[in-house]
């Protein structure tokens, strides 16, 4: 116990973080080989570890994501932290944003949807942490959480959220996109919900707004439900947890590319599920040692699955 201690005040004296045993979750785990600690550069190096699980409805009447989020956040960081910086990145894409001012600037003047025009981007209705209302600052695609106390390092703090996500068919280049597939709407959702901005030991917070540079962000581990009418066909980030719940094997056979091999160009898609208003169903995906996740949906959507060395290896197409 002396030698801890005396090694634990070293440490501390020289800077270097003093990390919690890993036995939270999958990424932080000793046996992960790709997680940083277990292949660390060097003795004073740390990054900040992240955990996600968010709940989304597609509500498809309107076009927007209604999501619950909460976030784990780890400070391995030899800073006590009082906010924690967030980035909104579809707000990028409304009116009066920095991009849109830059796009002015340079003499660009996108058409914008209706809702991108009314500034609904992301919206964050409610924080809170420990049971606490947090106060958040919001600047265009930035938002700063103040937590409710200093969060010490090798501490962690857990943040949850009501958000909403606009689509919208503007000419603004979102990779958030949705368009008519055959009389239903097909989605991609790319950086549609609140994602914790990076704290790193170079340059702290990374608080750059969103000019169409989006991609830095911390790895961990997301845990998603995406609940979506039932006519739909979903892919993710991530291994597909309840496959037999979404996509039992009678309904998968039907879906299958070969199906569909001699399909006229520009024929109609066949109807394998048909739409029923309300009929929903829940599509969970785990992605481990990532640092983003996103989603594409569509009715039309036709299924190949090949494995190379133990990878599954998932083609869609519509049909």
């Amino acid at each position: 116990m002396r030698q801890f201690i005396f090694s634990l005040i070293i440490a501390t004296l020289l800077g270097i973080p003093v990390f919690a045993q890993l036995s939270d979750n999958a990424y932080r785990s000793s046996d992960n080989p790709n997680y940083w600690q277990n292949r660390m550069p060097d003795k004073a190096y740390w990054q900040q570890d992240v955990s996600y699980k968010i709940f989304a409805v597609m509500v498809e009447d309107s076009n927007y994501v209604d999501g619950a989020e909460v976030l784990d956040y780890w400070n391995n960081s030899p800073d006590t932290l009082n906010e924690i910086y967030f980035h909104l990145y579809q707000n990028a894409f409304i009116k009066g944003s920095y991009l849109h001012r830059l796009e002015v600037a340079n003499k660009v003047q996108p058409h914008m949807g209706r809702k991108e025009a009314a500034g609904l981007g992301i919206v964050v209705t409610e924080v809170t942490g420990d049971g606490i209302d947090l106060k958040c600052v919001l600047d265009n695609t930035i938002m700063k959480v103040l937590l409710a106390r200093p969060l010490a390092p090798g501490q962690k703090t857990a943040l949850k959220m009501k958000f909403k996500t606009y689509f919208d068919n503007g000419a603004t280049r979102r990779r958030m996109q949705m368009y008519n597939a055959w009389g239903f709407m097909h989605y991609n959702g790319v950086q549609w919900f609140p994602k914790a901005c990076v704290y790193d030991r170079m340059h702290g917070w990374d608080t750059y707004q969103h000019l169409n540079k989006e991609f830095y962000g911390d790895f961990g581990l997301y845990d998603v439900i995406l609940d979506f009418p039932s006519n739909y066909i979903l892919e993710a980030t991530g291994e597909l947890k309840n496959r037999f719940a979404v996509l039992p094997e009678d309904l998968r056979a039907k879906l299958d590319i070969k199906n569909f091999v001699n399909k006229k160009w520009e024929e109609p898609p066949s109807t394998i599920i048909p739409y029923k208003k309300g009929e929903r169903k829940e599509w969970h995906f785990l992605a481990n040692n990532v640092h983003d996740f996103a989603f594409t949906a569509d009715p039309s959507y036709r299924i190949g699955t090949a494995y190379w060395n133990g990878v599954e290896c998932v083609a869609l197409v519509q049909e």
